[in-house]
């Protein structure tokens, strides 16, 4: 899964305080808003494995459940695009909320 509606790579992504939408900025010199899909999902799919880190400190471990429109998890999403450390780090904080269970 990759963001769609650049014609250029993205470079930037700043996500709202509530994490309800993202804004994405491009080399194409565009930038577009997601409303709708978790922000979560919108840093996994980048493979920028620091915002996943702020979000889950942020929202907690309960975000690696969330799912997408498509009913994808944001670890699902790292996948498919080949984000090994956001698969590493959805993996670690997935851990976490099975022992607080």
């Amino acid at each position: 899964h990759t963001l769609r509606g650049h014609s250029g790579s993205v470079n930037a992504v700043a996500i709202s305080g509530d994490a309800s939408f993202a804004i994405s900025g491009s080399k194409d010199c565009t930038l577009k808003v997601w409303a709708g899909t978790p922000a979560f999902h919108i840093a996994a799919a980048q493979g920028s494995p620091d915002i996943c880190r702020l979000l889950l400190d942020a929202g907690g471990a309960e975000l690696v459940e969330l799912r997408d429109a498509m009913g994808r998890t944001a670890r699902e999403v790292a996948a498919e695009a080949g984000h090994s450390e956001v698969v590493q780090l959805c993996d670690e904080w997935a851990r976490r909320l099975r022992w607080k269970a």
